[in-house]
């Protein structure tokens, strides 16, 4: 009798270890769970600027943002600072590139330019700060300090040319050297405050010291000319080529490097980097110190931005879902 107890008792139990199997999600051939599919996007929500997508993420409607690093640095690390952080590392930064100025092609335009970089670089210059109390001896790095960018300068190369070198009779420098610069910044005249900043900008809407705008007046006082804020002049992405080309204006601005353009102008050597990084919390940084582990987590950037591009279908998607 208790042989039968012990074989019902077995039965029984057997019974038991089947439903289980079932109820844990195995297949009639008692195979192992099928685990869910992966993710193949990252959760996104827009915003209108890339100041807009730190301030999603200050105030946690957000976890990730992905915006310029030199923006970032300049203006909303000063006003979020308590609250957020760039996560460091070269792995976190996305599409690094070297920025120049664009003038019009064929022209001496660009050459004397590099000339002057080259020279402001290693040479004090005075500059005329307009919103800061007059004039400043400086030199290029004192300029990227009060944006936050000194340690995104690159090294300027000695040119072919230098300051002191005569443009030739007739030439396009020529006439500036008489006329004086001309400048363009490049932006989305409607969304200005998306890229100005501290290229033309100091603050959140258009301004008129930003770092290229500074560097531009340097680099007319090296020629002895000056630049006045009235001369630097807001050009459309789309119309930039035209410009140029009907002497709108003479050198292209905007902290942007030489991809995209067609071959359409020269360019001077480059001077400063920039790169998209990932914003989060401070209180987050544990959480999102590997790429594994945003993979939940909801994005933003400005519409329309490299950002955005790099969340929805680049190199963020890639790097957090493999």
């Amino acid at each position: 009798m208790k042989k039968f107890l012990t074989l019902i008792c077995a039965f029984v139990l057997s019974l038991t270890a089947c439903a289980g199997l079932f109820a844990c999600g195995g297949d009639d051939n008692g195979d192992t769970p099928t685990p869910p599919p992966a993710k193949t996007s990252l959760t996104f929500q827009a915003s209108s600027t890339q100041y807009d997508a730190v301030g999603e993420v200050a105030g946690e409607s957000a976890d990730i943002a992905v915006v310029e690093k030199a923006v970032f640095d300049n203006y909303y690390k000063r006003n979020f600072d308590d609250t957020i952080m760039v996560i460091s590392g070269d792995q976190f930064a996305f599409n690094t590139e070297q920025y120049v100025m664009a003038t019009k092609k064929g022209t001496d335009v660009a050459d004397f330019i590099s000339a002057a970089l080259y020279h402001i670089q290693n040479e004090t210059i005075t500059v005329n700060y307009t919103n800061d109390g007059g004039e400043k001896d400086c030199k290029m790095v004192d300029l990227a300090n009060t944006y936050g960018l000194s340690s995104n300068l690159i090294t300027i190369a000695r040119p072919s040319i230098s300051i002191g070198d005569t443009p030739e009779l007739g030439s396009e420098f020529e006439r500036i050297l008489v006329d004086g610069f001309k400048i363009g910044f490049v932006a989305d005249v409607q969304k200005r405050e998306l890229n100005n900043m501290p290229f033309a900008g100091n603050s959140h809407f258009a301004g008129d010291d930003g770092f290229e705008v500074l560097l531009m007046r340097a680099v007319a006082r090296a020629y002895g000319m000056t630049v006045s804020t009235t001369n630097t002049n807001f050009v459309d992405y789309k119309d930039r080529a035209e410009a140029l080309a009907n002497g709108t204006v003479d050198v292209l601005i905007g902290g942007f490097s030489e991809d995209g353009w067609n071959g359409d102008f020269d360019f001077t050597v480059p001077y400063i980097t920039n790169s998209q990084v990932l914003v989060i919390r401070k209180a987050d940084a544990s959480k999102y110190a590997t790429f594994a582990g945003m993979k939940d987590a909801t994005f933003t950037a400005a519409t329309g931005s490299v950002g955005e591009t790099l969340i929805k279908s680049g190199a963020v998607k890639t790097a957090v879902l493999g």
